[in-house]
């Protein structure tokens, strides 16, 4: 690479172009040891990932975090998703505690990825408790932790208290799968005398998202942890907002 100007081009070229240039090896040179130094001091993660042993991957991941103080972002995240691929929600449940206390910026970043998991604790007044504090912890709320709330209140049937939440959900939300979700959830625990108001409010939905761009929002969040977990949820609520033919 660095002989190219002299084998393509002359000596001459060749001459000129280094005295101009002369600093290029010395970047080419950094830039392969910046990578073999990360590629060394990753290997242990890269293998396990590229292997998809994530019950290995765990505890160089939990060294790095606990025992090093490696809190980042990636470290964390990786952790986080090795956890529920071996379904060990209760050191999920430590490790957010433990990046919450030591690193807030990236739990601001993870949080979603955390409160899903409170989803499969078989402990819904537990759940409702943690997330009513994170609701009411006095700065503002991610709209997917409110939609969270207001879900297993519904799955407890407390629909006085989701009755009054969602409406103010709905119409702060810009996300549409929680705005189309939250529309459903308010049907289900309205019965009968709120039909009229959902409906109203799943007419106005359908006539400003149609089913196409809908159906392309969706498919682009599944990508993400948070929106996977109401997989069953949205596609009921799909089912239900476009059940009938959409407005002109």
């Amino acid at each position: 690479m660095f002989f190219l100007p002299l084998t393509v081009l002359g000596y001459e070229y060749a001459k000129n172009f280094w005295i101009s240039n002369w600093y290029l090896p010395l970047v080419f040179t950094a830039l392969i040891a910046v990578f073999n130094i990360f590629f060394l001091k990753n290997w242990s993660v890269l293998k396990h990932v590229e292997d998809e042993d994530w019950t290995a991957l765990k505890p160089v991941l939990e060294d790095r975090i606990y025992n090093r103080g490696k809190n980042s972002y990636t470290n964390v995240k990786l952790l986080i998703n090795a956890y529920y691929l071996t379904s060990d929600i209760e050191s999920l449940f430590r490790l957010e505690n433990h990046v919450e206390k030591n690193n807030s910026s990236v739990y601001r970043k993870t949080e979603l990825m955390f409160v899903s998991g409170r989803l499969l604790k078989n402990n819904s007044e537990e759940t409702e408790k943690y997330l009513e504090a994170k609701v009411n912890s006095g700065r503002e709320a991610d709209i997917w932790i409110e939609f969270n709330y207001c879900f297993i209140l519904v799955l407890q049937q407390k629909f006085d208290k989701v009755s009054e939440l969602l409406p103010i959900l709905i119409n702060k939300s810009k996300d549409k799968i929680v705005t189309m979700c939250s529309i459903y959830l308010l049907f289900l625990s309205s019965g009968i005398n709120g039909t009229e108001k959902t409906e109203k409010l799943r007419t106005d939905f359908i006539t400003e998202t149609n089913r196409e761009k809908i159906d392309k929002i969706i498919l682009k969040g599944k990508g993400e942890l948070h929106v996977l977990f109401f997989t069953r949820i949205i596609e009921q609520a799909v089912d239900w907002a476009y059940s009938v033919k959409e407005p002109a």
